[in-house]
């Protein structure tokens, strides 16, 4: 695992999902782009299924 720094301060924070204690604010862990991607095709496909069904 590599060194997690917090985006608005730069402070060296041991978890992703944890509070910033120079700042105060809490660092949650974003969804990769490649997920995102792999959702929509997901999607796609399920309603491209249903109107091949349906009609």
């Amino acid at each position: 695992m590599g060194i997690n720094i917090c985006p608005s301060c730069s402070e060296r924070l041991t978890r992703l999902t944890q509070k910033c204690p120079k700042c105060g604010i809490i660092i949650e862990k974003s969804i990769s782009p490649v997920m995102i991607v792999v959702g929509i095709v997901v999607f796609l496909l399920l309603v491209v299924i249903a109107g091949l069904i349906l009609f």
